[in-house]
């Protein structure tokens, strides 16, 4: 008896759910489009300095912690993974990239 209320309501909640999965973009009508915004705090300038900024503390932090704690530890391996992620992105940028049209003559 269970197992066929289990079933039951497995095939229920896929039959209901699906539908309602599918409309109005998403579930709950989360996914829809947004027009594009490049103001206030989505402005891309802005995104780039809270990148530096959160490197440039992340290597104070670093520094002033020391590497005798676990948290020092942490930090000074975050330090490591952003320094060969961002030589490593260059490289590859290097080696894969092509030249853009704009800039050929």
């Amino acid at each position: 008896m269970r197992r066929i209320l289990l079933a039951l309501a497995l095939t229920l909640s896929v039959v209901v759910g699906i539908p309602a999965a599918h409309a109005y973009g998403g579930p709950l009508g989360i996914d829809h489009r947004l027009a594009y915004d490049n103001a206030g705090i989505w402005k891309r300038t802005y995104q780039v300095d809270l990148a530096y900024c959160e490197a440039l503390c992340t290597l104070v932090a670093a520094s002033l912690e020391g590497g005798q704690t676990r948290f020092g530890r942490t930090l000074w391996q975050s330090v490591d993974a952003m320094t060969f992620s961002s030589l490593a992105a260059q490289g590859l940028k290097m080696t894969f990239g092509r030249e853009r049209p704009s800039y050929s003559p």
